[in-house]
């Protein structure tokens, strides 16, 4: 939803900024979204591939004992 809001409002500061604005070129950026905040750290692919097996396991686990 941000991205659909903010997208014009990014394709204004890029045409300015591609146009020389000087003000427009300090706004420039590259949609991230909400998420890059709660980013803490580096992590390598196999961490993070392993922080994702155990809490999907944790979350299995709750789940079944949910269902009995």
């Amino acid at each position: 939803m941000m991205g659909m809001i903010s997208k014009p409002a990014f394709a204004k500061i890029d045409k300015a900024a591609l146009a020389g604005n000087v003000q427009a070129k300090e706004l420039v950026s590259y949609w991230v979204g909400q998420g890059v905040g709660l980013i803490s750290g580096v992590a390598s692919a196999g961490s993070v591939v392993q922080t994702f097996k155990e809490e999907f396991l944790d979350a299995s686990e709750r789940l079944n004992g949910f269902l009995g």
